[in-house]
């Protein structure tokens, strides 16, 4: 019996206190597939390297949740390298969203032909705010067709550069949409 008044109690304060319907927005997480740029390398006497993949967000974020996204957060950014470079090395170099820039990564090609992860611990690898608050601007003022680049510049040495190389950038994101 105490057990049916007691909650007979809870239900009536409860239904009583506004309990009954939600009043504010839901902040949900929606994961964004990687965002990933590979770009290739020069080769022989050139050893500076500029490129950009253009991405749209429709790609990455479904369209229902546009226009709700609040926000976001990038969690991880996975640097690699593909191709064989024996003695190379890859000099202070840019990684950037629409220019602006995202880290800056350097060090022995080698250390490179893993993934470079912030979530592992690399040193390699610094983040710069600027970068990340641009790819959340984007993810919250964009629509399906809006375009964005992602794209690093730098050097590597020693010339001559073997042929076939690429630079790999990858980040892993969330947005964060508001649903009521």
């Amino acid at each position: 019996m105490k057990k049916i008044l007691l909650y007979a109690g809870l239900v009536a304060a409860l239904a009583t206190t506004g309990a009954t319907c939600i009043n504010e927005d839901i902040t949900i997480p929606l994961n964004v597939p990687p965002i990933s740029a590979s770009l290739p390398l020069g080769s022989g006497s050139t050893t500076t390297f500029n490129g950009t993949v253009t991405l749209t967000v429709g790609s990455l974020i479904d369209e229902a949740y546009l226009g709700d996204v609040s926000g976001g957060q990038v969690y991880d950014i996975k640097i690699y390298v593909i191709g064989a470079y024996p003695g190379g090395h890859v000099n202070s170099s840019t990684a950037a969203v629409n220019g602006v820039p995202l880290c800056t990564f350097a060090g022995d090609w080698s250390a490179f032909s893993s993934p470079q992860s912030l979530l592992g611990g690399s040193t390699l690898i610094t983040t710069h705010s600027a970068g990340v608050q641009e790819l959340v601007r984007i993810f919250t003022q964009g629509s399906a067709s809006t375009t964005f680049t992602v794209g690093a510049s730098g050097s590597v040495t020693p010339s001559p550069v073997p042929s076939g190389l690429r630079l790999v950038i990858e980040v892993y994101a969330q947005a964060n949409a508001k649903i009521n």
